[in-house]
């Protein structure tokens, strides 16, 4: 038992040793991948991305953030918000449009992180992906599943004082 735990602790060493070194790493201020055609960019084959905009891509989908009308004014503002929040480094911001990089604490892996506005504001759509290596462990999707639920926290916190402003 304790010669296939050494086994497996070594295994998983040599791979982030390897990711570690990989050519290609990149730095969190490095250019994210734009918008291509006015959406988020595709994933790639590997499972090291999640992304709301191809539902038909069902290893990589999850659904977008509906945005409550009262709060579609404050969505992005309240995404850069949130973001911050969660230790992301803001690249790129615009009205319908923002990026974002995440690094790993050990190994400073860079992820990219990017929201779209739909056109009529209802919809944010979301896309993480690791830069670099196949797998992430699921690090993205956990990733996208805070950011909505930190989303839907800060959202429910505008309706509800929004309806008391309302009410004064």
């Amino acid at each position: 038992m304790k010669l296939l735990l050494a086994i497996i602790i070594t295994i998983i060493c040599m791979l982030l040793i390897l990711r570690l070194f990989n050519s290609t790493q990149s730095t969190a201020t490095d250019k994210i991948p734009e918008l291509s055609d006015g959406l988020l960019l595709k994933c790639p084959n590997s499972p090291n991305c999640i992304n709301s905009e191809y539902p038909e891509h069902k290893d990589h989908y999850l659904p977008p953030f509906n945005i409550p009308e009262s709060a579609n004014k404050q969505i992005m503002a309240q995404a850069e918000t949130v973001l911050l929040e969660m230790g992301a480094y803001i690249i790129t911001r615009s009205e319908h449009y923002l990026a974002a990089t995440f690094s790993s604490r050990v190994f400073k892996f860079i992820d990219d992180f990017q929201l779209r506005l739909n056109d009529n504001g209802q919809l944010l759509h979301i896309r993480s992906a690791s830069r670099t290596g196949y797998s992430d462990l699921g690090v993205n999707k956990q990733r996208v599943k805070h950011f909505l639920q930190l989303m839907n926290t800060h959202t429910n916190s505008i309706t509800i004082n929004k309806a008391k402003s309302e009410n004064e």
